[in-house]
């Protein structure tokens, strides 16, 4: 055998093993979840890979009942941060009271927390997700594009806050200084960074937080039901926003609306008139628009940790592009 058929071997023997000790783990789940959901009958619990392979990547169970329809969504920690899901749910419950109940409903609670082999879990009710057909694509990208713009909106209008003296400089100087200087990114936006920070250090303008997503891509909205907690939705707000463990209450603002308007694949005036719709929440000039993102992509890039460069450099390239051309930069 060759070197390269057994490090292929070695390869393929401890993916098996991965697989059997999920689908052990994953078993543990029947009990507790069939407790959780009562009346519903659990059929098959599946196992959906992720296509990243990372060593932080988090194990998520489809749940079905016995006639394969989906009942739940199931999300288990790493073992690298056996204790990222329990702090996701805590922030998404945090969250959704500091929202209030228009901007919060998009929030679901989880039927069931737990842990499960030492690592926090949480199931959650099932919703279909956005992706998929032609049909669901222009259903995203039509009818839930006003609700969604106004919900990103609201968050801003219900959170912003000016940043605290004491931490102006951990929040928004050392990170821009940081992206001033960093090589994963383009040129333009390394001069940029350095304009943000000089315009901060001369006080012409006054950086805010909000609270940050931190990870609003199309993947992480879901369909909602025409009623929910009793009210009926209007078409164009039937949706949730899930996957809130990476979310930052003392967030910047900018950021989530720059992924959803890429997301959303919007237009330049439509850009346009959002960015200016959140530098009016925020009392900022255009051009600080453009601070506020650098701020937290500079902020991101201080802590990859198991973020892969060459995506953290795609996507704030274009963050960058996307916010720079709304104010008429490029």
């Amino acid at each position: 055998m060759s070197l390269d058929e057994a490090q292929g071997d070695g390869d393929r023997r401890s993916v098996g093993h991965e697989r059997t000790e999920a689908a052990t783990l994953i078993e543990g789940l029947r009990e507790p979840l069939q407790a959780a959901l009562g009346k519903v009958e659990i059929g098959e619990l599946q196992h959906l890979p992720g296509p990243n392979r990372v060593v932080d990547e988090t194990t998520k169970v489809l749940v079905k009942d016995p006639r394969g329809q989906p009942v739940s969504f199931v999300l288990i920690s790493p073992s690298v941060d056996p204790e990222i899901i329990a702090r996701g749910m805590q922030l998404a419950a945090e969250s959704k009271l500091r929202l209030g109940p228009w901007a919060g409903r998009v929030i679901f609670d989880p039927i069931l927390e737990g842990r499960l082999g030492g690592l926090s879990y949480a199931a959650l009710p099932y919703y279909r997700p956005i992706t998929g057909g032609r049909l669901r694509r222009r259903f995203f990208q039509m009818v839930l594009r006003p609700g969604l713009l106004d919900w990103v909106a609201a968050v801003v209008e219900a959170t912003a806050e000016p940043a605290a003296v004491d931490i102006v400089n951990e929040s928004f100087e050392l990170p821009l200084a940081h992206l001033a200087e960093s090589l994963l990114v383009e040129p333009a936006m390394r001069r940029a960074a350095e304009v943000s920070l000089g315009r901060l250090q001369e006080a012409a303008w006054r950086p805010r937080h909000c609270l940050m997503h931190g990870d609003l891509w199309q993947g992480n909205i879901l369909s909602a039901p025409a009623i929910v907690d009793g009210k009926r939705l209007r078409p164009r707000d039937r949706f949730f926003i899930i996957d809130w463990p990476g979310a930052v209450p003392r967030g910047y603002p900018m950021f989530d609306l720059a992924r959803l308007l890429m997301a959303l694949r919007v237009g330049r005036t439509t850009a346009s008139v959002q960015v200016a719709r959140h530098c009016r929440i925020l009392e900022c000039e255009q051009i600080d628009a453009l601070s506020h993102l650098l701020a937290a992509l500079g902020s991101i890039g201080m802590k990859l940790g198991h973020f892969p460069p060459e995506n953290y450099a795609q996507m704030s390239n274009h963050c960058f592009s996307t916010v720079s051309r709304a104010i008429g930069l490029t």
